[in-house]
């Protein structure tokens, strides 16, 4: 069912991303010299997705610092509107959760509504739909975290544990979604994730704050000298969150908890993951799981569970790669096509030199 919900052609699955050329890019309006090459075909699926609903590009700065359109951007009056939510329901769930956010929650609202490629709209483009359908939720994380009897009682956006001066204060680290959990016997149990889509982990290399040392102390995480390679580069974002999580796990009463990275298959950069579950599994001490799902392992969860459509909505929206594979090979059949029709005035000249006389013995 699943395979035919998302490829009714029979294609399978896509062997790699396709390399995306320029020309497309800018046709589309979504050329980014700075983009790597599995960012430049996420751009252009999201300038699909927005063309195909009749959505005018929006504005952002270029390497001139001149705002130009932008085809993975939505216009204002879009975007404001809701148009890049997959739902009028979860148009108004963003609106009312901007109000009734985290105290100290980091949220940009233009980012947020207008960008196509925001980690914060795909959040609440998934989440947003089981915070709605609880029961959904609950079957959704089930098939994904086998073993658990756990009931959904609610799903945060952009959550940290702690009060304003507290873990904000020190690198502004949250979770972008929180999933609070209840257990048998009373017990309560949270799934706090990290949100990755076009991007990968970019923190320069540095040491841990002291916010997030003492948090290492007093966890009992026991890194040794397995803490140097934790709190750098690529997986220094990540140690904060699982020092987050801990903190949380010992202080506010959970009796278990989860870590989970979730992101695109073919995101290589979030593949970085693999190394950090090797270190993590080095530091013995850890008491927050820490798992790593892909975004089309959780849309075609969200499908086992009789979510159909949204589940379809999301897999177009997100990771059909199939459809800029197909853009590509239209344009090639258009170059093509032009070729052969081209007129011969506009083709290069040959030049026909004038026939010799023949030799006056010949005639």
């Amino acid at each position: 069912m699943i395979n035919t919900l998302f490829d009714p052609l029979g294609l399978g699955p896509i062997p790699q991303m396709p390399v995306v050329p320029t020309e497309i890019l800018k046709r589309h309006q979504c050329y980014r010299q700075a983009d790597n090459g599995f960012k430049s075909a996420v751009r252009l699926l999201q300038s699909l997705w927005r063309e195909d609903r009749g959505y005018p590009a929006g504005q952002a700065h270029g390497p001139d610092g001149k705002r130009q359109p932008l085809g993975s951007r939505l216009a204002p009056s879009i975007g404001r509107a809701g148009g890049g939510f997959l739902s009028r329901e979860i148009a108004t769930l963003v609106r009312r959760e901007l109000i009734d956010h985290e105290i100290g929650a980091v949220i940009d609202p233009e980012n947020l509504y207008l960008n196509l490629l925001s980690p914060q709209q795909l959040a609440f483009n998934v989440f947003g739909q089981l915070k709605l359908h609880r029961d959904l939720a609950t079957a959704v994380f089930c098939r994904l975290l086998p073993g658990r009897d756990m009931t959904v009682e609610d799903i945060r956006f952009e959550y940290a544990s702690g009060p304003r001066g507290g873990a904000y204060e020190s690198g502004s680290t949250a979770f972008d979604v929180l999933v609070r959990y209840s257990l048998p016997q009373g017990k309560r149990g949270f799934i706090a994730l990290e949100i990755k889509y076009a991007d990968g982990f970019i923190d320069p290399l540095e040491s841990l704050k002291a916010r997030y040392a003492e948090l290492a102390r007093t966890t009992s995480l026991g890194l040794g000298p397995k803490r140097k390679a934790l709190g750098t580069n690529r997986s220094l974002q990540l140690l904060r969150l699982q020092l987050l999580s801990e903190r949380m796990l010992h202080q506010d009463g959970y009796a278990e908890g989860t870590l989970l990275l979730l992101g695109p298959e073919h995101n290589m950069q979030v593949q970085t993951v693999a190394q950090y579950q090797c270190e993590l599994a080095g530091a013995a001490a850890w008491t927050v799981g820490f798992r790593y799902i892909t975004l089309e392992q959780i849309i075609a969860a969200i499908a086992e569970e009789g979510d159909t459509k949204h589940a379809r909505d999301l897999y177009r929206r997100y990771c059909d790669w199939w459809l800029v594979d197909g853009e590509i090979h239209l344009m090639s059949d258009e170059a093509e096509e032009d070729a052969q029709l081209e007129p011969m005035s506009t083709r290069a000249k040959v030049l026909f030199l004038p026939t010799p006389p023949l030799p006056s013995s010949v005639t």
